[in-house]
């Protein structure tokens, strides 16, 4: 049976799913570099067994087959800090963990150091951007979100492990 207030409802319902349709952007809308602004990140590394990562060999706490032939192994687990695309500098807060085998045991001391560094943006390629920072590797970034956030990925050629994150504007 017809009723006008039927034909309302779905005429407004088909508006409103038309608005949605038009004025939302996809999440995963890949976008330019931002050429201003501070974003804050949080980058998590891959280290879960650091002193067979770092050297090569098993530390006994983490592997009881070990020989305890790994001394000593230090890795960088995850990074806290801003990328400033004012004046092209990350400011970061490392946190790092130092693994010792003293032969019977593993023993784990972190610690976190902060430094900032300049860094240069190429790119893209293929929706990639890059952040050399010089001897100290890079970052590759893809903005999403209208540019309002960065996925991370850290990349070093002489590093065990890697690193990925979100910087978030």
């Amino acid at each position: 049976m017809y009723s006008f207030k039927n034909q309302l409802a779905r005429i407004s319902m088909s508006i409103a799913a038309l608005s949605c349709a038009f004025f939302t952007q996809s999440a995963f809308a890949i976008s330019t570099i931002p050429a201003r602004g501070v974003c804050g990140f949080a980058i998590s590394g891959s280290f879960p067994f650091i002193g067979v990562q770092l050297t090569g060999r098993p530390i006994a706490s983490v592997n009881p087959f070990s020989t305890g032939l790994s001394p000593s192994a230090r890795g960088s687990l995850n990074w806290l800090g801003t990328l400033d695309f004012n004046t092209n500098t990350i400011t970061v807060n490392v946190v790092s963990q130092t693994a010792t085998d003293n032969g019977t045991s593993g023993n784990f001391a972190n610690t976190q150091e902060q430094t900032s560094l300049g860094f240069t943006v190429s790119g893209p390629t293929n929706g990639i951007y890059v952040l050399d920072l010089g001897s100290n590797g890079s970052i590759n970034v893809i903005p999403v979100n209208g540019g309002a956030t960065l996925l991370m990925q850290q990349y070093v050629s002489n590093s065990a492990g890697g690193k990925a994150g979100v910087c978030q504007f």
